[in-house]
């Protein structure tokens, strides 16, 4: 089994970014504190428990989605801003492009009996052949542990350098199992996809 590399909130943005070049995913632990997790969970639940269930099976059947979440809390204006995460952006995107910007904040709730997301890569809507450089790179943070239990997302690192037809097999993937507050960092071309 693969596996997804953990740096600590001490470690450089140079090494994440490193990372995310050799296997297009990295998990930065605890970057935001208990105190922080808590301001954001009582800005954004109020949203989260008046949410419709999913009704795709993309979106799922049961899970809830919030999105524009930089109008409904200011914990996650800051957090989109995190001088981490954006240092990590200029490292990976920047070789790329001119200039980046965000472009969707959503909070995802999984509720027992959900099944596997369809695995995909977020690239997949541009008309490019992969591999290919960093068109996105995503940032999920962990609003509650993630675990094996609870969905953590699939993520099957080393697959953005994969040939365009090849898909991940199941031992190819590995769960983004965090503690709170940690980020889950991917670029355009992994696979990926929520877990039942």
């Amino acid at each position: 089994m693969t596996a997804i590399k953990t740096f600590s909130s001490t470690d450089t943005p140079a090494a994440v970014a490193k990372e995310l070049e050799d296997n297009g995913c990295a998990i930065v632990s605890q970057l935001r504190d208990k105190v922080q997790m808590d301001r954001l969970y009582d800005e954004l639940q109020p949203y989260l428990d008046t949410a419709p269930m999913g009704k795709t099976d993309f979106a799922g059947h049961q899970s809830r989605r919030r999105n524009n979440l930089l109008a409904k809390s200011s914990v996650c204006r800051d957090m989109a801003i995190d001088p981490v995460v954006l240092e990590v952006c200029d490292r990976v995107l920047g070789p790329h492009c001119h200039r980046f910007r965000l472009h969707v904040t959503a909070l995802v709730e999984l509720f027992p009996g959900e099944v596997q997301q369809a695995i995909h890569r977020d690239g997949g809507i541009y008309p490019l052949l992969h591999p290919t450089p960093p068109v996105t790179l995503a940032a999920f943070w962990a609003y509650t542990d993630f675990t094996a239990e609870n969905g953590a997302t699939l993520v099957a690192p080393g697959s953005h350098l994969w040939p365009h037809e090849r898909e991940p097999e199941p031992h190819e993937m590995c769960q983004a199992e965090m503690p709170r507050g940690s980020v889950l960092l991917y670029t355009s071309s992994v696979w990926h996809g929520s877990a039942a």
